[in-house]
């Protein structure tokens, strides 16, 4: 359940029907998506009662009112009898220490904590200690210098560790020193850096039933030394029959303008990649290998690049699903992406005009799975280009941006809209407007629409009575009113 673009208010009204989760005894799965304070907390308030519940999923919903409240929410997860599995995602947590738990989860096996902010070190090993049963867990963690001899007690039932680290080494390699039975490591590690050697160390010494082994390294280089001259010394230590022969694990290292640099494990299985400007490039991979060493990523998104720096790039793109872009694309970008035909959501930005319009009209042709398109309209640029484009497959439209200046449409612009080729088979459209007006425009033109959502400049007195006449007149349309 989700107050969605799809699915607007909808939490609401399973309150105001006097639903409650708890009335549904048996409930064993439960995903919350989109839901802001005070209706989610009010959702989740007996959440300890849903004694069937095996899999909790609450993404972006803002369950912290304050620290106290905080805390009782992750001590009634921690209670539930039978929860096995447990996800939360950015805008779940507000507090830095939200892990007081007063009781032992011994169901709970996988957690995954996708957060703002990184959870301390000290927090992260207090979640071990109430889950004596976990077996794979993901989250972002910060540590001191003074950590890395918290946590002594082998942990044999951890089998896959998904790590964002940031903190001193140390304390990395005492955590991986007591997961004896750990198969699959994935983890990016800020600021901060290790050779081929040091990886080979840990492996050879803690991971012995290591299977699947992925990392990214984030890291600035020191500029009293030869950058280049550097990266051949790092790149070298990962060209050691260790790495290249007994398990045929490769690496690649970016360099990025201001001597920022991320080496990353070949192929990549990290879900979202952003393509910057990229001034070198070195890898240990063969070169028939390189066109599927990212079709892991999913979620792509391109920069405005530079087309005229030497080195050759090879980075490759197949099977994203989610494409972040501006306009209009670099030559290296379309060297890059190799096919849109598993695309099914596209953002666009800010675009010149001319060449955006048949950058994006060439991407929509040969994107087949294509079904939403969101415009960032901090260039009026956008929205005209939208007009002149067509695609059989786009469902749903969002022209606007809640972390950007909205620009309003006039009457003549929603009329326009109306008139446009995507407009006719628009399902779910999602912009802000002048007046009420606009509306009319909109809903008579376009039969196919079934979910308006929309933020308007100038409300009228009469709004409320306009939105009830609507909803009689259109019982299949609903149109919502973002308040926000």
């Amino acid at each position: 359940m989700g107050d969605q673009c799809e699915t607007p208010h909808l939490p609401f009204f399973f309150i105001s029907l006097d639903y409650s989760l708890q009335k549904f005894t048996h409930l064993q799965f439960l995903s919350l998506h989109d839901i802001q304070s005070p209706i989610a907390i009010h959702l989740l308030q007996n959440l300890s009662q849903l004694n069937e519940l095996l899999s909790l999923t609450i993404t972006n919903c803002d369950i912290s009112i304050d620290e106290q409240n905080e805390i009782h929410f992750f001590n009634q997860v921690w209670q539930l009898p039978k929860l096995n599995r447990l996800h939360l995602n950015t805008g779940c947590l507000k507090y830095a220490t939200p892990f007081q738990l007063h009781c032992i989860s011994s169901t709970l096996k996988h957690i995954s904590i996708e957060s703002s902010h990184s959870i301390r070190y000290s927090i992260f090993v207090d979640i071990l200690r109430h889950s004596p049963s976990l077996q794979s867990i993901s989250m972002s963690i910060e540590s001191t210098n003074n950590e890395y001899e918290i946590f002594t007690n082998d942990l044999p039932m951890i089998i896959s560790l998904k790590l964002t680290f940031l903190g001193h080494v140390r304390v990395l390699k005492n955590l991986l020193q007591h997961t004896p039975n750990l198969r699959r490591l994935k983890i990016r590690l800020i600021n901060t850096y290790l050779t081929g050697y040091e990886w080979k160390e840990i492996v050879v010494n803690y991971l012995l039933h290591i299977k699947i082994f992925n990392f990214q390294m984030f890291m600035s280089y020191l500029r009293n030394r030869n950058s280049a001259i550097l990266l051949d010394e790092l790149i070298n230590t990962f060209r050691t029959s260790f790495w290249l022969d007994e398990h045929q694990w490769y690496i690649c290292i970016d360099k990025y303008p201001n001597d920022f640099v991320i080496l990353y494990t070949l192929p990549n299985y990290f879900p979202e990649f952003t393509s910057m400007i990229v001034l070198q490039q070195k890898t240990t991979c063969p070169e028939f290998k390189k066109n599927w060493l990212f079709d892991r990523v999913k979620r792509l998104y391109c920069s405005s690049h530079n087309d005229k720096h030497p080195y050759e790039i090879s980075t490759f793109f197949n099977k994203f699903e989610d494409l972040n872009i501006d306009l209009p694309l670099s030559t290296r970008t379309w060297n890059s992406v190799l096919t849109f035909k598993h695309l099914i959501s596209l953002t666009i930005h800010n675009s010149d005009g001319k060449c955006g319009s048949i950058d994006l009209q060439l991407i929509l042709n040969h994107a087949p799975r294509l079904y939403a398109l969101t415009v960032h309209e901090s260039s009026r640029l956008n929205y005209k280009i939208v007009l002149k484009l067509t695609s059989s497959t786009i469902r749903r439209l969002k022209f606007f941006s809640e972390y950007l200046n909205r620009d309003y449409l006039s009457k003549e612009d929603c009329l326009a809209l109306s008139q446009s080729s995507l407009a006719h088979q628009c399902e779910v459209l999602t912009l802000a407007i002048e007046d009420f007006h606009c509306v009319y425009c909109l809903v008579n033109a376009m039969s196919n629409l079934r979910v308006l959502n929309m933020k308007i400049s100038c409300k009228e007195a009469n709004l409320d009575d306009q939105l009830k006449y609507f909803s009689r007149k259109y019982p299949n349309l609903w149109i919502y009113l973002d308040d926000r």
